[in-house]
């Protein structure tokens, strides 16, 4: 019995060390972000300060994850991801604590202008018949540029993958609700 926990042990851990180190000659541009010392488990409402690094490093994380398909309820890359999933994945990488759903991450934050919208701020959308109707948040993505360059990256929906679009295209841009800083600047 004790050889077989010890075997047990050692499996579980030559199977941790295998999946924390990218596989020989693999193209993976976007390694798993190193731990920040001072990202110890903020809520969102505990405002992280944003250094050129950890906004770099958020942004990279979310491209990273381009062609991820959409799942419905989806939180884990593997499995599939939907729009707030995507965006409470990539923040937890970073050690934020997020809520879980569009209308809960709309709260969270400070609301930013669209012209004021920087890399790593959150975008919100009207997608829905009923959000289009009343003005609320249905849809979030990442804003990985300014609003002169105008590129997030999201989940859009059903049949679709993680992907970048310009959030200052009409079609989003006719849809917008705000935006929604998590990094203190």
């Amino acid at each position: 019995m004790v050889t077989d926990r010890r075997r047990t042990f050692a499996v579980v851990g030559l199977l941790s060390c295998a999946l924390t180190v990218p596989a020989c000659g693999a193209h993976n541009p976007v390694q798993s972000p190193a731990p920040f010392p001072m990202l110890v488990g903020p809520s969102a409402h505990e405002r992280t300060p944003a250094t050129p690094a950890l906004t770099d490093t958020l942004v990279q994380t979310a491209l990273s994850l381009r062609g991820t398909r959409y799942r419905l309820g989806g939180q884990d890359p593997k499995r599939g991801l939907d729009c707030s999933g995507l965006v409470h994945f990539v923040f937890g990488q970073m050690r934020v604590d997020l809520p879980r759903t569009v209308s809960e991450q709309f709260g969270e934050g400070e609301s930013i202008e669209f012209d004021k919208v920087q890399a790593g701020d959150l975008l919100f959308f009207a997608t829905t018949p009923a959000g289009l109707k009343t003005g609320s948040a249905t849809h979030v993505g990442i804003a990985i540029a300014t609003p002169t360059v105008g590129e997030f990256v999201h989940a859009p929906g059903s049949g679709s993958a993680v992907r970048v679009d310009r959030f200052d295209a009409p079609y989003w841009r006719a849809r917008w609700v705000g935006a929604r800083r998590l990094l203190d600047r």
